[in-house]
């Protein structure tokens, strides 16, 4: 059963409009007035028509057969529990009406039935019992909050209701049958005032004159059922009250609360129909409406530049957009309703298929990208979980992922350019080591490194020994390779510590040594000079040795924070150590600082 509380859909939820209540309440005082004009006339004895009651029986038996089925109808539809109390009530009232019919004298053949007319009497007692009952239990369960059931619990709800309703029909009529003989005779011949004076009928009056007020107070016409179910309730309220005053059959009184008796299972029933219809109307707009919005959603869908495919919970084509039929070759009326493997084998064994899985299982939106190997072509795709299936959306975005690669590729290219830029603007063109430009930057660097974390910084400064005289001697191209090997092999002698090797000028040298003391200093200068001696480097016409040597001069420093930006000092002082190497007859180191 589908819990539907749209008031398109549920009688109960229907409100009223102006004209529909002044028409109830028209009809209402004409009721009133025609039944209070009678009441002169109404014991008075009025013709006996034999076929009236059978008609009178015919009209109430269909008329509450087809109101409880529309109830019922109602019921399935809406799931609103009032609605079954009220589809059983008027079961009821259909159902007594049969053995009350058949007990009437005059109606079935006296052979058949014999004599039941006291029967008769108590069985339409049952009747106005149990209609005001049934509606006093409906005004009961009007506003409470019932959950629907679930569907097990609800069909053993609606069958229970039902089947209990006609057992209770037939256990009544078995029960006043069986022991018809010693129930109180209120009738006589025709009179029935006796059932007056017992007390009984006016109990049955009030009874219905309880359910009519509850219903009233409850629901205060709040919508179309209620209006003409409280004007049916009203003139079965009236039915009674006439029958009882007029204490005779087929007296006038009596012919007005047949009357009435008519109205009120006309007057349900006449808004059921009335209001199916309206509702019937009402759905032919809603589902042309839905048409059109469904052209409109088709259109839209098709108007998109992605792709798009709409399946089912079992896998079959419920929609393709135009862009899909394009890119995947189909057209979806040949494959509307056909399974999508059959025409996709080739994604069983993909992430794609992975993908459409989970979000048909898990119920999860999944967005992620693909290449797909048949087409050679990158897609982004974007699935939902729908009520119905699956939704899937993707593009081909080939061009934007070969673009991005492109430009990945000439970013890096670029990069690695820069930083070869860079570097070349660093390096000393002829020796390859880094230049002065460099060499001042990073002093500059490691003074303020220095300066904050209090660890010691050295600068050696070396130059080649009577390098002039080399050059003029050999040319300026086999100076110029001298300069290169030297270069080359200081540098590679300190390639496992941090020192920076740098072309401080001309035949000059520079080396810089953070967190570098005067101890390891000492080592490391030591091991310069003996590297450029040790390349072999022939100078004959060294005033000293026969072969190129450098002059070194380091000098050890523990930056304190006042000298920050003095670092030019440091220069001067490895320069006057150097100076020192090249007086004590060059090939020397000196080692000075701190």
């Amino acid at each position: 059963m589908s819990d539907m509380k749209d008031p398109l859909t549920t009688l109960l939820k229907l409100p009223p409009t102006r004209k529909q209540t002044i028409i109830a309440t028209v009809v209402g005082l004409l009721i009133i007035g025609l039944s209070m004009s009678v009441l002169p006339y109404a014991k008075n004895h009025f013709l006996e028509v034999n076929a009236f009651y059978p008609l009178f029986i015919a009209w109430v038996l269909i008329g509450d057969f087809v109101t409880s089925h529309l109830f019922y109808i109602q019921y399935r539809a809406s799931g609103e529990k009032p609605l079954l109390i009220l589809s059983a009530t008027f079961l009821f009232t259909a159902l007594i009406v049969i053995p009350h019919a058949a007990a009437f004298p005059g109606i079935l053949p006296y052979h058949w039935v014999g004599n039941l007319e006291q029967l008769s009497l108590w069985l339409w007692l049952v009747w106005h019992i149990g209609y005001p009952i049934g509606i006093i239990l409906y005004s009961l369960n009007l506003k409470r909050n019932i959950q629907p059931a679930k569907f097990s619990r609800e069909k053993l709800l609606r069958w229970g209701m039902l089947l209990g309703t006609g057992a209770v029909v037939v256990v009544v009529t078995y029960l006043l049958y069986y022991y018809r003989a010693s129930l109180p005779a209120f009738l006589d011949g025709h009179n029935y005032e006796k059932l007056v004076y017992s007390g009984i009928g006016p109990v049955v009056a009030g009874l219905n004159v309880i359910a009519f007020t509850m219903l009233l107070l409850r629901t205060k016409f709040n919508s179309v059922l209620h209006i003409w179910l409280t004007l049916s309730v009203f003139t079965f309220c009236l039915d009674v009250i006439l029958t009882l005053y007029a204490g005779e059959r087929y007296s006038v009184g009596w012919y007005m609360a047949r009357f009435n008796a008519l109205l009120s299972a006309t007057a349900a029933l006449a808004v059921l129909f009335f209001e199916v219809n309206q509702l019937y109307i009402r759905l032919t707009r809603s589902q042309a409406q839905l048409k059109r919005s469904q052209t409109h959603l088709n259109n839209t869908l098709n108007s998109l530049s992605d792709c798009f495919v709409a399946l089912s919970n079992d896998w079959r084509f419920m929609f393709v957009n135009k862009s899909a039929e394009q890119f995947e070759g189909i057209i979806f009326s040949e494959v509307k309703g056909k399974h999508f493997w059959v025409y996709n084998t080739h994604l069983l064994d993909t992430e794609w298929y992975e993908h459409s899985m989970r979000t048909m299982t898990e119920k999860v939106r999944t967005e992620f990208l693909w290449f797909d190997e048949p087409k050679q072509r990158w897609l982004e795709t974007r699935m939902y979980p729908t009520e119905g299936g699956l939704s899937i959306f993707y593009r081909d975005v080939t061009l934007r992922i070969v673009s991005e690669q492109r430009m990945k590729e000439a970013n890096e290219k670029l990069q690695m350019a820069n930083h070869l830029l860079k570097d070349f603007s660093f390096r000393d063109g002829l020796t390859g080591v880094y230049n002065r430009r460099y060499f001042d930057q990073v002093l500059q660097r490691e003074w303020h490194a220095s300066t904050e974390e209090g660890t010691p910084l050295t600068l050696m400064l070396f130059d080649l020994d009577y390098f002039k005289l080399y050059n003029d001697t050999y040319g300026h191209q086999q100076g110029d390779e001298c300069l290169t090997r030297v270069a080359h092999a200081v540098r590679d002698a300190l390639s496992d510590s941090n020192a920076i090797v740098a072309r401080y000028g001309g035949e000059e040298f520079a080396i810089i040594l953070p967190q570098t003391d005067k101890i390891q200093a000492a080592v490391i200068a030591e091991s310069v000079r003996l590297t450029v001696e040790h390349l072999g480097i022939m100078h004959n016409v060294s005033p000293a040795f026969s072969v190129v040597t450098c002059s070194l001069g380091s000098f050890t420093m523990q930056v304190q924070p006042e000298q920050e930006g003095q670092e030019s000092l440091l220069i001067q002082l490895a320069d006057q150590s150097m100076y020192e190497a090249k007086q004590a007859g060059r090939n020397q180191v000196r080692i000075h600082g701190q």
